[in-house]
């Protein structure tokens, strides 16, 4: 008889399991839900930019629109989601990318879901400051 093992997804706690964001979606698998503090998290707090989901069925998860805060450094996008499908991104503040699309999310592909952000001072030299879909992108 072959018994199989099922896998659960883990919930992954910033900055109570992890230090950083980037530390988290590095130690994820996927079906990982991320689930992010009230606090301010960029470059000065030790996340390495953009943020890059690409892992299938990630949840990135914050405390709340003005409490989650992801903070760029005004020199790429701060979260690009680049799954083959799944996941979602919900209940930030997304402030201070930039980048030639897609200053604050970049969808490159995926059904990635995003909802509850606050998209502010992000900048595109080219097409969506705040949020860019293409590729092979349907969310």
């Amino acid at each position: 008889m072959l018994t199989l093992g099922t896998a659960s997804a883990a919930i992954r706690r910033v900055p109570a399991d992890h230090g950083t964001v980037s530390a988290a979606i590095a130690a994820a698998t996927p079906g990982d839900t991320i689930a992010v503090g009230p606090g301010t998290y960029g470059p000065q707090t030790g996340e390495t930019l953009p943020l890059t989901l690409d892992k299938s069925g990630l949840t990135l998860l914050g405390a709340g629109m003005g409490l989650s805060i992801l903070q760029g450094n005004a020199a790429n996008s701060v979260v690009v989601c680049n799954t083959a499908s799944g996941g979602r991104g919900s209940g930030f503040s997304i402030t201070n990318g930039a980048a030639d699309r897609g200053g604050g999310i970049n969808v490159l592909a995926g059904d990635f879901q995003i909802d509850h952000n606050l998209l502010q001072a992000n900048a595109a030299r080219r097409r969506g400051a705040a949020i860019y879909v293409g590729g092979t992108a349907q969310p």
